[in-house]
C-alpha cells in the first residue's frame, strides 16, 4: 500500500491523483456521465465498505456502479476500473428493503462487487486498524471525496481535507466505539462525501479508521453533510467492525 493518500472536502484542496488508491467513488448505474452520491473504500479485491445510509433503497444487484482509480469525475486515469455492486450488506446483516432498519450508530455496510479488482498503482485495498483502535484526540487524519465544496456544486477533483480527532463531547456522539468525532474550522465533509474515508497515519501507514456519516452544526440540530460555523463530522468507525468484516466476507464470497 502507498503512505499517502487522498480526499475532499468542504475548504479542501485537490489530492495527488491516485495517492489514495483504495478511495471508490459510489454511483447511480443508471446516470451518465457520472452519477456520483456517495463514497467507499476498497478493503479487498472483491469488497468496498462504505455507509449505510448511502445504500439504503439502493441494494437490489446492479443498483450502484463502483468506480476505483478515479481522480476527476469527467476524467479518466490509465488505473480506473468499474464494477457492479453484486450484494449490499448492512450491520449486522441486513439486505434488500431490511437495510432501511439500520442504527445511525452503526452506519456501515459491506458491498461485494461483481468482480474481483486488478491491483495495480492506482487501485490498493485499505489497511483496517486493530480490533478496537479508535482514532485519539488530536490525531491529525484526512478525509476524502468528491463532494461538495462550499455548497456551490460537487468538486470534479478528488479532495482531501486534514481533520483533528476530537472528544466525544463536540459531537454528542453516543458511541464512542462506534463513532468518532473529527473537526477542522471551515473543512468537513459535504454532500458526495458519505461514506468516505477517514485516513489516518500509524506507524508509517495509513489506516481507514471509518466512513463518513454525517455532519453536526455548531447548535447540533442540523445533522447532515456541509459545514458550518462549528461543525463536525462524524465518523462510523472500523475497528469494532473487523470481526464482522471477516465474517461477513467469508460467508457472502
Amino acid at each position: 500500500m502507498t503512505n499517502h493518500g487522498s480526499d475532499r472536502m468542504v475548504g479542501g484542496e485537490e489530492a495527488i491523483p491516485n495517492s489514495w488508491p483504495w478511495q471508490v467513488s459510489l454511483q447511480a448505474s443508471t446516470t451518465e456521465p457520472n452519477g456520483h452520491f456517495c463514497g467507499g473504500t476498497l478493503i479487498n479485491t472483491l469488497w468496498v465498505l462504505t455507509a449505510t445510509h448511502c445504500v439504503v433503497g439502493r441494494a437490489n444487484p446492479g443498483d450502484i456502479k463502483i468506480v476505483l482509480g478515479s481522480h476527476g469525475k469527467f476524467t479518466k486515469t490509465p488505473y480506473q476500473q468499474v464494477r457492479m455492486s453484486a450484494k449490499v450488506i448492512s450491520y449486522p446483516e441486513l439486505m434488500g428493503d431490511d437495510i432501511k432498519q439500520y442504527k445511525l450508530v452503526n452506519d456501515v455496510s459491506l458491498i461485494r462487487l461483481n468482480a474481483p479488482v486488478e491491483l495495480n498503482a492506482g487501485v490498493h485495498p485499505a489497511c483496517l486498524p486493530t480490533f478496537g483502535y479508535n482514532p485519539r484526540p488530536g490525531w491529525h487524519c484526512y478525509a476524502t471525496g468528491w463532494g461538495e465544496t462550499r455548497g456551490t456544486g460537487s468538486s470534479h477533483a478528488l479532495k482531501q481535507t486534514l481533520q483533528i480527532a476530537q472528544s466525544r463531547a463536540p459531537c454528542r456522539v453516543s458511541d464512542e466505539q462506534t463513532q468518532v468525532c473529527v473537526g477542522n474550522t471551515a473543512l468537513s465533509a459535504c454532500h458526495g462525501d458519505s461514506g468516505g474515508p477517514l485516513q489516518c497515519k500509524i506507524g508509517g501507514r495509513w489506516f481507514v479508521m471509518g466512513a463518513a456519516s454525517y455532519v453536526t452544526t455548531s447548535d447540533l440540530n442540523n445533522r447532515g453533510l456541509c459545514a458550518g460555523p462549528g461543525a463536525h463530522t462524524v465518523y462510523a468507525t472500523t475497528a469494532l467492525k473487523l470481526d464482522w468484516i471477516k465474517s461477513i466476507i467469508n460467508k457472502y464470497t
